[in-house]
C-alpha cells in the first residue's frame, strides 16, 4: 500500500480486511509506504487488531518505491476519491497486479487482465472484497502469475505513448483528415 495516510485513501479498509482471517494475517507481509494525519490512529488500529505483519515505511525516494514494488506480489489501492493515482500505472509497469476499487480512474486503468476490482458500495463490502481478493491471490498462484503478465501488458496499453497515438488518430478521424 502506498500513499498519504488520509481518509480519502482509506487505509483502514485494508487493515480491517487483513485482520479478517488467518490466511491474510499469516501469509501477507504488508508494507505501508506513506505518512499523514492518520498515522497514529492507524498504528493504534494495527495494535487493536493484533496485526503482526505490518511494516511501516514512512518516507522513501521515488527510486526506492520502484525497488519496493518490484519485491511485491501485488499492490493494494484502497482510495475512495481519486481520478487515477500515479502509483497504479507505476505498479503495472513493474508487473505488479493491483487490487483496487472499481471506481473513478482506477476502473479504467485496471481490468481483469491485471488486477482485481472491488465494487465501491460500502465500507463493509470493501473490507470483505479486499480480503477475498487477497486470499484469491495467495491461494491461486497461477492467477497471480497471469495477472503479473497482464500487468506488464496493461502498462503498455495505458502508456502515454499509446494514449497520445490513439488521441492523434481519433482527432484525425473526427477532423476528416486521412492518416499518412
Amino acid at each position: 500500500w502506498c500513499g498519504q495516510l488520509t481518509y480519502r485513501k482509506a487505509p483502514s479498509i485494508l487493515l480491517q480486511a487483513l485482520a479478517l482471517n488467518q490466511i491474510t494475517r499469516e501469509r501477507i507481509k504488508l508494507k505501508i509506504i506513506g505518512k499523514g494525519p492518520l498515522e497514529k490512529s492507524l498504528r493504534r488500529m494495527v495494535e487493536g487488531l493484533e496485526l503482526k505483519n505490518i511494516e511501516w515505511v514512512r518516507e522513501v525516494s521515488h527510486d526506492e518505491i520502484f525497488e519496493l514494488m518490484g519485491q511485491a506480489d501485488f499492490l493494494i489501492h484502497t482510495s475512495l476519491r481519486e481520478a487515477t493515482s500515479s502509483v497504479i500505472p507505476e505498479a503495472l509497469s513493474m508487473g505488479v497486479p493491483v487490487i483496487c476499487h472499481d471506481a473513478f480512474g482506477m476502473s479504467i486503468a485496471v481490468n481483469d487482465t491485471c488486477g482485481i476490482k472491488i465494487p465501491l458500495k460500502s465500507p463493509e463490502h470493501s473490507i470483505v472484497g479486499f480480503n477475498e481478493a487477497m486470499k484469491r491471490l495467495i491461494l491461486d498462484r497461477d492467477l497471480l502469475k497471469e495477472l503479473k503478465t497482464g500487468a506488464s501488458k496493461r502498462a503498455y496499453e495505458i502508456s502515454w505513448e499509446v494514449m497520445a497515438e490513439t488521441m492523434a488518430k481519433d482527432y484525425l478521424k473526427v477532423s476528416g483528415n486521412n492518416l499518412p
